[in-house]
């Protein structure tokens, strides 16, 4: 595999705008085949979209695997990835949602009643596993002294953690 053709599919992935940065869930961005998707792999819908933290994570993971990081960070900012994805965070206190993730950046121009319908738990597992990578890559220390809402994410589990747990037994029992 030629690292830096790896490398350069990633980078051309990234996407910045004035309101957000993140990278595409697709390399293949023709303007004349934009709109298509192949399912599953580049399946969009509005809840796997095309920017999204599980995209970022696993850029980030890629380019981290790749000792490509260092480069990619020496021409991007990874400080404005960072507040994106914790500017990413719902904190609004009157849903149920309050504290969870949404997919990106991108949602928060949505009203807070449309963010509640997009939060996932995998949401924001993936927006913590990307703010792990970029915490260690620039020696900010451990997730812990990220500057994110930690109590409020940390409700958002226990209140939903019950729910997860019902789902995770029901496909245990369909898949036997």
């Amino acid at each position: 595999m030629d690292i830096g053709e790896l490398y350069r599919i990633i980078k051309d992935c990234n996407t910045y705008t004035t309101s957000y940065y993140g990278f595409f869930g697709s390399t293949n961005l023709d303007d004349e085949y934009f709109g298509f998707r192949s399912k599953p792999i580049e399946y969009y819908t509005p809840i796997n979209g095309l920017i999204s933290h599980k995209n970022t994570f696993m850029a980030l993971s890629a380019l981290e695997s790749m000792y490509k990081l260092t480069n990619f960070g020496s021409a991007h900012n990874l400080n404005k990835i960072i507040n994106d994805i914790i500017n990413s965070q719902f904190l609004n206190p009157e849903f149920d949602n309050y504290g969870a993730f949404l997919p990106s950046k991108t949602r928060t121009l949505m009203t807070p009643e449309m963010q509640n319908e997009y939060i996932f738990f995998e949401h924001s597992y993936y927006a913590i596993r990307a703010l792990e990578i970029l915490a260690d890559h620039l020696e900010l220390g451990n997730l812990a002294d990220v500057d994110f809402n930690k109590g409020a994410l940390y409700g958002f589990i226990l209140r939903n953690i019950n729910s997860v747990l019902i789902t995770a037994v029901k496909i245990s029992e369909n898949c036997s």
